[in-house]
């Protein structure tokens, strides 16, 4: 697909058979899955859908889209959706299933590294995914501070997730803004921090923590005019220091999470 906008619909599996990509959205495209199945292989190395631009643009001239309305993407060894690049990339998610992907690193579900705007879910699944580092259902960080990525969470679930590094539902570094009104965020486990979420200021990309990014704001509604009915974060674990939602303890006292009432979860909010 290139350069132009394109509806997939149907209720059919589209499946894999051998190493590769179900759906790569490149430059200057947008693509609209309704209903069939994205299934992949266990033996996989590369995501059932991949969004990248390699074409900067201060104009945001370059967008790249994927909006996942119904259907699934599942079971495959690369990982689910994968968005990466210089350019305007969005992912928006307002239906649909994204299970039983694995991933060697980092985002087993959702992996998002770019620039804003980049990751808004409205509603659908996120669920039994796995990575071997951060982020088994969701993981989301800047590409940099010129590359400053911005996620929305307005309802949907994360559940049953699996991080074999921190972040077991959704992992967040760096981020310019990213707010949370609502979503149910439940029954993930993390080896080390943060079985529910894990926040934390993120790597320009030299190996050293930079703390631009802004702290995330979990709101249901009572704090702004946020069209939110609640957050629920609650039957998370992790081998290794807090269950629920956990803040590096490199991000200072004024930084942490902007929270309004109405999260609640088991494990607290451990910062």
């Amino acid at each position: 697909v290139t350069g132009v906008k394109v509806s997939i619909r149907g209720n059919k599996n589209i499946a894999l058979s051998s190493n590769g990509y179900a759906l790569r959205v490149y430059n200057n495209q947008t693509v609209v899955l309704a209903g069939p199945d994205l299934v992949g292989i266990s033996g996989n190395d590369k995501p059932l859908v991949y969004l990248y631009s390699n074409t900067y643009s201060s104009t945001y001239s370059a967008i790249v889209a994927f909006n996942l309305v119904d259907g699934k993407i599942r079971d495959n060894g690369g990982g689910g959706v994968y968005v990466e690049g210089m350019a305007s990339l969005n992912f928006t998610m307002t239906g649909g299933v994204i299970s039983g992907n694995t991933k060697t690193g980092n985002g087993g579900g959702v992996y998002v590294r770019a620039r804003d705007p980049a990751f808004v879910m409205r509603g659908g699944e996120i669920s039994g995914n796995s990575a071997s580092g951060n982020g088994g259902g969701v993981y989301i960080e800047s590409r940099g501070s010129n590359y400053q990525v911005s996620a929305r969470i307005y309802g949907g679930k994360i559940t049953g997730n699996t991080a074999g590094g921190k972040g077991g539902g959704i992992y967040i570094a760096s981020c310019w803004d990213t707010y949370i009104f609502a979503c149910e965020i439940k029954g993930n486990h993390a080896a080390n921090e943060g079985g529910g979420i894990r926040v934390e200021p993120g790597d320009a990309g030299n190996g050293v923590y930079n703390a631009w990014g802004f702290p995330p704001t979990f709101d249901d509604g009572s704090g702004t005019s946020a069209p939110a009915s609640g957050i629920i974060i609650t039957g998370n674990t992790s081998t290794n220091d807090t269950a629920g939602y956990n803040v590096s303890s490199a991000v200072s006292i004024d930084d942490r999470a902007r929270i309004y009432s109405g999260a609640s979860g088991t494990g607290g909010w451990s910062y």
